[in-house]
């Protein structure tokens, strides 16, 4: 079954050495919190502790928050790149513009100039 060939693939350790590596430590603090809270419901109160402190949990969201960190920073770059192209364009743009302006004027010019001369 499932289980018995998942449980042989885990390294088989001695019952307290595999409970002082993975509970103990926050159970400990979980219990001089409730010594020192002295909850009306002591059960709840050491399962929402527990779940609050779950190392693995922390270390997820810790890895979740840097994922975030990191494609918050691309997006960033990003959106960064994109309006630094923006303004290139625009200033390409604006500089076309300007010669069109100015190839238009010359040609006025130009016309009137004609225009006197006739």
């Amino acid at each position: 079954s499932n289980s018995n060939s998942n449980n042989s693939k885990k390294k088989v350790v001695p019952v307290r050495q595999y409970l002082d590596e993975s509970v103990v430590p926050c159970l400990r603090e979980a219990m001089k919190e409730l010594v020192k809270v002295r909850p009306e419901d002591p059960h709840e109160f050491l399962a929402k502790y527990l779940m609050k402190h779950n190392p693995n949990q922390q270390q997820q969201h810790q890895q979740q928050q840097q994922q975030q960190t990191t494609t918050g920073q691309k997006m960033s770059s990003i959106l960064e790149n994109n309006n630094a192209s923006e303004r290139a364009a625009e200033k390409s743009n604006d500089k076309a513009t300007e010669v069109e302006e100015r190839k238009g004027e010359e040609e006025v010019q130009e016309e009137k100039k004609n225009e006197g001369e006739a």
